[in-house]
């Protein structure tokens, strides 16, 4: 898997006031598609989790007690990793709920154990957006603010995620969800004071197995000590905004500059004199600005996110930038 790493850290006055925002709740499935006591347990679970659509869901398939489940030989170092991380590894089902481990039990979940971690308000805000580049390539571009005091020490755990998955189980399942794939970030982040935010972009290689349009990822930024999850999001579905246009566009991510911007963005000099129009998408194909006056470009009415520029000039021809859109 390719990874680049960009950390940006910006400091923000001290009487900076953020708005509060609550975490969003994760919940860690650890599960098998050769394991009888799962296909028994998984339909309650689902229908519950169905139930909180605001909370996040992802299924790890560990390689105890059976190995030769396909998607944990998918990625067993990674699927088995996680399950030692959380000291559960050798038995499935199993749940963890905002890091913190669920005791083995008949329901695997119940509402009671969502509804007490629900409304919960967090010292940091996190997004994360993603953008199919090419045919075997995805940008993933996440973004840290910390709102309010914490000392925790922070980690960072960004997975690689397949939506939905069908699949007629050796245990009966016939539909697989959320399945983990990849580890994309897990590393330590630094946020001192309140205002500090991190932006980091990596990317992935999709895989001959995974299915594009069913790709997204979660991201977890928890405590290093306590493992306690502090704040969660998760990106949409991949999309593809090369299919924005049938004609052949250059890409060149270089067109604009700051990026990433705020308030405004402004022609890089080498293309001064050549872009005559442009045109800004979010990452579903939608247009949502164009102009024709691009020597400078205000993007204050965008929200924060990634989006995706077509640049054309004079004669015709077109160019992609993304740009990333922050609020700080």
């Amino acid at each position: 898997m390719k990874k680049i790493f960009i950390v940006l850290t910006i400091l923000f006055a001290a009487t900076q006031l953020w708005a509060q925002v609550n975490q969003t709740v994760i919940i860690e499935h650890f599960t098998n598609s050769r394991c009888s006591v799962c296909a028994a347990r998984n339909p309650a679970f689902y229908s519950l989790i169905n139930d909180y659509p605001e909370v996040l869901h992802i299924a790890y398939h560990p390689s105890s007690p059976y190995s030769t489940c396909i998607f944990s030989q998918h990625n067993p170092a990674e699927n088995d990793a996680r399950t030692n991380y959380y000291g559960i590894y050798g038995g499935t089902p199993r749940v963890v709920v905002q890091g913190k481990v669920v005791a083995p039990q008949n329901p695997l979940l119940m509402a009671s154990q969502i509804e007490e971690k629900l409304g919960q308000a967090a010292h940091f805000s996190v997004l994360v957006e993603q953008i199919q580049n090419n045919d075997q390539e995805a940008e993933v571009n996440v973004m840290i603010k910390k709102i309010s005091e914490s000392e925790a020490a922070l980690n960072l755990y960004a997975v690689i995620a397949e939506k939905e998955i069908n699949y007629n189980a050796p245990n009966g399942e016939t539909m697989q969800h959320d399945v983990f794939r990849k580890v994309l970030f897990d590393i330590p982040v630094t946020l001192t004071n309140v205002g500090d935010s991190v932006v980091m972009n990596g990317s992935y290689s999709i895989d001959n197995e995974w299915v594009a349009n069913q790709m997204f990822v979660a991201v977890m930024l928890q405590d290093e000590s306590s493992k306690a999850v502090l704040q969660s999001a998760a990106s949409e579905l991949l999309s593809n905004p090369q299919s924005i246009s049938d004609q052949q566009i250059t890409v060149r991510n270089d067109l604009f500059i700051p990026n990433p911007a705020i308030h405004f963005i402004r022609l890089n000099n080498e293309f001064e004199k050549q872009i005559v129009h442009v045109e800004i998408y979010d990452l579903r194909g939608q247009i949502l600005l164009a102009e024709s006056d691009v020597e400078k470009i205000d993007i204050s009415s965008l929200n924060t996110g990634l989006y995706v520029i077509i640049a054309r000039d004079a004669e015709g021809f077109s160019y992609s930038s993304k740009l990333l859109k922050t609020s700080y």
